[in-house]
């Protein structure tokens, strides 16, 4: 330690220390059954910090009355969190892990209605969002109190195409 208590550069922990090694592998299927109805498949599978973390995505869409397309839709990912957060703010926290950090994770649930037509396209989604293993930073630079949060929302959207002379298109 220095004379003001903070550790000097050349006494930082060894990179591997700090979890910088970080594999992943994606791999995605789409399944067609009937003529309107297909199933996506996605799955992803990351290993760091000597743990694996699996995330995976999954919609069912369905296709009807040539303008209309439905979709339900799962997914869930997560958070690992920084070096800053797992090993603090200063220099002289980056030897003292925090070992009681969590990963965080969110399963997101969507419905989805789309029409399209050959100017106008609107989406309507309703959504909810289920966040766990949250952290937050304390004063002494930790990150702690963890929480969770559910989100419950909807979105609306309208795109029109509209023709312009002298302009390929003009979306608004």
């Amino acid at each position: 330690e220095t004379e003001s208590g903070q550790v000097g550069v050349d006494e930082l922990p060894p990179a591997n220390k700090l979890g910088l090694h970080r594999i992943a592998g994606y791999l995605m299927a789409k399944y067609t059954f009937l003529d309107d109805h297909h199933l996506d498949l996605g799955i992803r599978e990351t290993f760091t910090r000597n743990n694996f973390y699996t995330s995976f995505r999954t919609a069912y869409v369905l296709s009807f009355w040539d303008r209309f397309t439905f979709k339900a839709m799962l997914g869930r990912a997560f958070k690992i969190p920084s070096q800053r957060q797992t090993y603090g703010f200063n220099t002289a926290s980056l030897n003292q892990e925090d070992t009681e950090i969590r990963v965080e994770t969110s399963t997101t649930y969507e419905l989805s209605l789309n029409y399209n037509s050959d100017n106008i396209n609107i989406q309507l989604s309703p959504y909810f969002v289920e966040n766990k293993n949250i952290y937050s930073i304390d004063f002494a630079n930790k990150s702690t109190d963890f929480y969770a949060a559910e989100i419950l929302g909807v979105d609306l959207a309208a795109i029109a195409s509209i023709p312009v002379p002298q302009m390929k298109q003009l979306k608004l």
